[in-house]
């Protein structure tokens, strides 16, 4: 999947934690548009139970490349261009809650 230029996206980003500690039961689902595009299941991302295990903090970060200038962004002469991404709507929800366009 490759984000298309100029448009807008409903991105969902769905995790579970393990339950009980010791099993393998964990999953993380990323949505676009209410579209499940990607998941991986059977994941383990505690080895003990109890509150302080939980999902308490959430961190939104983004960065655009590697460590080279081949990746930093050219535009289509080839030369090195600015780009940007805006962000707009983020909310943390208990539960499935899956956004099926963007907006509101």
């Amino acid at each position: 999947f490759r984000f298309e230029i100029g448009r807008y996206y409903a991105v969902s980003l769905q995790v579970r934690v393990n339950t009980p500690a010791a099993s393998s039961n964990g999953f993380v689902r990323l949505y676009l548009d209410g579209r499940l595009v990607e998941e991986r299941e059977n994941l383990r991302f505690r080895s003990q139970d109890g509150d302080s295990t939980r999902i308490s903090r959430f961190l939104f970060s983004t960065f655009h490349g590697g460590s080279t200038p081949a990746f930093a962004p050219r535009n289509a002469a080839g030369g090195f261009t600015t780009v940007y991404a805006c962000f707009d709507n983020i909310a943390v929800y208990p539960g499935r809650r899956i956004r099926s366009k963007p907006g509101g």
